[in-house]
Formats: C-alpha cells, sequence, structure tokens
C-alpha cells in the first residue's frame, strides 16, 4: 500500500453523505429539551406568514375594498400568496356581481370565466335575464310562457300569468258585452228613428193627398149642387158617385194596423205600397195586455220584416197577389208574422229562388236576431199551393 495517501476518516465533514441543511436564519430550530422542559410555548410565525394572514381577514371583514397583491413576497412564499390572491380577487368578483344582482342590476360585468367559484350565481343571472325577458313578453300579451327553472318561484310565475290570462279574458267579454249592448241600442233606436219616419210619411201622405183632392172635392161638389138647382137628380147623384170613386182612389184611409205605434206604422206604409201596386192587403196585429211590456220587442224585426215584404210584392211571375199580416196568442207564446200567396202563377220549388239574395239575408238576419232574444222565427214555403208564410213567436215568459 502506499503510505503517501491518508485514510478517510468517518467523522470528517466532507465525508458524511447527510451534511445537514442549514435551517433559515430566522427560524429559531426548535430545542428538544426546551420543548420537553416547556410543551406549552407558542412556536413563531414568519412575518409572510403574518402578512398573508391579515390579508385574508381583511377580506372576510370587508372584501369591497379589494387591494389583493402578491408584490413583496420573498420567493419560497410567491406561490402560496399568487394563489391566495387569485382566490381573494376572484371572491371580491362574486361579491361585486352579487351586489348589482341584489341591486336589480342585469347589465353589469359577469365574472370571467376561469372564476369556478361563480359558476352558480352566473347560472341564476343567466335565468333572471331569461326571465326578464319572459316578463316582457307576458306584458305584450303572450300568456303562453312558463318557467320551469325556479323552483317554488316557477310556481308562483306561472300563476300569475294564469290569472293574468283570466282577468284580461274576462274583460275582454265584458268590453265585447258593452260593445254588443251599445250596439244593440244604437240599431234600436235607428229602427224607432225609421220607424217613426215611416210613420210621419204615411200621415204626411194622408194629408197631402186629401189637400190634393180637397179643390177638386170643392169644384165637383159645386158641380153637383148645380144639377140640383136645375133638378138634373140622376147626373147630380151619378157625379157623386165619381167623387166618392176618386175619393177612395186618391185619398190615404187612415186606418189602425196595431195597438203598437211602431207595428201600426209600418202596416200602414205597407198597405199604402200594396195599394198602389193592386196588390189586397189586410189583417190587424193587436198584442194582449200582458204582453205589452214585449212590444216593444218587435221593433227588432219591424224594419227588416217590412223590407221583406216590399222584396215579394213586385214578382211578375204570379198574379193576385194577397198579404196578410196577423198576430194571434197561444199559451204564453205571441205570433206575428205574414202571409203572401198568389191565385195565379207558378212559384219556384227553392226558396232561395222564390226570393232575391239580399231578401235571403235579411231573412237569416231575423232569424239570428230570434235566436239570440230566445224567441222563434219560422218560415214555411210552399210553392205547389203559391204561399209563402214567415211568423216571430214571441214567449211572454223571458
Amino acid at each position: 500500500m502506499h503510505e503517501d495517501i491518508e485514510k478517510p476518516q468517518q467523522d470528517k465533514e466532507s465525508d458524511n453523505p447527510q451534511k445537514e441543511v442549514p435551517i433559515h436564519k430566522d427560524v429559531e430550530k426548535p430545542q428538544q429539551d426546551k420543548e420537553s422542559d416547556n410543551p406549552q410555548k407558542e412556536v413563531p410565525v414568519h412575518e409572510e406568514i403574518e402578512k398573508l394572514t391579515r390579508m385574508v381577514r381583511q377580506a372576510t371583514e370587508d372584501i369591497s375594498q379589494g387591494g389583493f397583491s402578491s408584490e413583496g413576497f420573498s420567493p419560497e412564499y410567491k406561490e402560496l400568496a399568487l394563489a391566495i390572491v387569485e382566490c381573494l380577487k376572484n371572491a371580491k368578483e362574486i361579491y361585486d356581481f352579487e351586489s348589482a344582482l341584489a341591486d336589480g342590476n342585469l347589465s353589469g360585468p359577469v365574472p370571467g370565466r376561469h372564476n369556478y367559484f361563480a359558476g352558480p350565481i352566473k347560472d341564476l343571472y343567466y335565468k333572471l335575464r331569461h326571465l326578464v325577458w319572459q316578463a316582457k313578453e307576458v306584458a305584450k300579451g303572450d300568456y303562453s310562457q312558463k318557467v320551469d327553472f325556479l323552483g317554488s318561484f316557477s310556481d308562483s310565475f306561472n300563476y300569475m300569468i294564469q290569472e293574468l290570462d283570466k282577468r284580461e279574458e274576462q274583460i275582454k267579454q265584458q268590453a265585447d258585452e258593452k260593445v254588443r249592448m251599445a250596439e244593440i241600442q244604437n240599431r234600436r233606436l235607428k229602427k224607432e228613428m225609421e220607424i217613426q219616419m215611416l210613420h210621419y210619411r204615411t200621415y204626411q201622405d194622408y194629408v197631402n193627398s186629401f189637400v190634393r183632392f180637397r179643390e177638386q172635392y170643392k169644384l165637383m161638389m159645386g158641380e153637383v149642387f148645380d144639377l140640383f138647382q136645375e133638378k138634373k137628380y140622376d147626373e147630380g147623384r151619378l157625379l157623386i158617385a165619381k167623387i166618392n170613386d176618386r175619393m177612395a182612389s186618391e185619398v190615404i184611409i187612415r186606418k189602425e194596423y196595431s195597438n203598437n205605434v211602431f207595428m201600426d206604422a209600418a202596416m200602414t206604409e205597407i198597405a199604402n205600397a200594396c195599394r198602389e201596386r193592386q196588390i189586397e192587403f189586410g189583417g190587424t196585429v193587436y198584442f194582449p195586455p200582458e204582453f205589452m211590456d214585449h212590444a216593444d220587442a218587435v221593433l227588432e224585426y219591424i224594419v227588416d220584416f217590412s223590407e221583406l215584404i216590399y222584396s215579394i210584392m213586385d214578382m211578375s211571375f204570379c198574379s193576385g197577389k194577397k198579404i196578410i199580416i196577423f198576430g194571434k196568442k197561444k199559451n204564453a207564446w205571441f205570433s206575428a208574422g205574414a202571409r203572401y200567396t198568389a191565385d195565379e202563377g207558378e212559384f219556384p220549388h227553392e226558396l232561395d229562388v222564390f226570393i232575391p239574395e239580399e231578401t235571403m239575408m235579411i231573412l237569416h238576419r231575423i232569424k239570428k236576431m230570434a235566436d239570440k232574444s230566445g224567441n222563434i222565427l219560422n218560415v214555411a214555403y210552399q210553392p205547389e199551393k203559391r204561399s209563402f208564410d214567415i211568423a216571430l213567436h214571441i214567449n211572454s215568459a223571458r
């Protein structure tokens, strides 16, 4: 063996592979004998740990102040500081977002996609935005909107929509009913005016016809007087007969056809029109006392009824025409109607050919009015008998 080679010593530090890592100068290495002598003694805390602790405590007390930073930390605690600061910034972002939501502000900034803690509140946020849109649609009248993503609130919201829908439907029905009643009243007033005009024209025709004939009557009666003075009695009697004939043809005879003024005026007008067309006319409509309260209800039909009669007066395919208007009581019903017949001619087989299309529309209108008021309208067309009957049955119990 070489003598110049020194044998390694086991206690030398350079040969010891378990060389001890030096402890940070600020951290005191705990002594075993001290711990055993005093086990309750607190271990000192590093000042950077204290700084992080103050930052977290400040955030828990008032996170709205912010100001979280990882600056000033040593490399040994830098990574921990960065993680804590990021967590606190995310928490503040959520706090600011929730504060805006609490104030009803849905237009504020939304937490970023890397803020995973904000996932549930962001989900609620988007549901609230959709709910706002649905509420606007409901305000526009779309009651088909339904909410099913907000638990018990969804039930309340959906119930509110149902109630709004019901209330709006009720309002519409009430408005429609008021409009309908106003239309009925306006139509009634219009018909009353038309009947009054009929009555006035009838009376005016009567007065005018009498005025026109009066001068002729004076002259003709003067001739009669002269003939009698001359003892030409036969010629005088012939002239008187001639005067009566002219009076019957030229002077309108005022006759009462009904104890209801509107029905009487309409029938008088129809009678005058029939006389001009050489159509035989007759009949009366007298309402029993217990039906007088319902007599005005006939007003709804009188003008349409008159138009219907006028439309069949001028038919050229028949002759010997007759129009009879009648009224009769049976049990709780009172019937008022008209019958049109002809002695000669051939009636079409179908009713819609017998009367014009416009008149058929009037007939349908009368039928619709009768159905609404709880009355009954009957139409009987018998072409083989050359007859057309229409009757309105009024129930006094309604």
